[in-house]
């Protein structure tokens, strides 16, 4: 997924963040946003509901990131994060397209 360089700055940014360094939490969000809005993108084939989702999985990042006790497991635990948004996003549209028809 990534090269060790990539990972290594990861978790730095991780502790850091946790240590409560906001420009290291800054740099953390722009380091994956992209990643987690193509992610979205390609699971929900909507550019505005991709971006949607993602902040709302940055949001719910920005809540619990200090309760992640391995900054190396937090690319999973971020798509985790993802996977979830999107999943539930997907729902609310298949309510909304039924509820439409009926």
């Amino acid at each position: 997924m990534f090269d060790p360089k990539q990972r290594a700055y990861s978790e730095w940014l991780v502790v850091r963040s946790q240590q409560g360094d906001p420009k290291a939490f800054k740099l953390l969000i722009e380091f994956w946003e992209y990643r987690l809005q193509r992610y979205a993108f390609r699971r929900l084939n909507d550019a505005e509901l991709a971006k949607d989702v993602t902040q709302e999985c940055l949001l719910a990042v920005s809540r619990g990131l200090m309760k992640l006790k391995d900054p190396a497991a937090f690319p999973k635990w971020l798509f985790q994060i993802q996977e979830r948004r999107c999943a539930d996003s997907l729902k609310r549209v298949i309510r909304q397209e039924k509820y439409i028809k009926d």
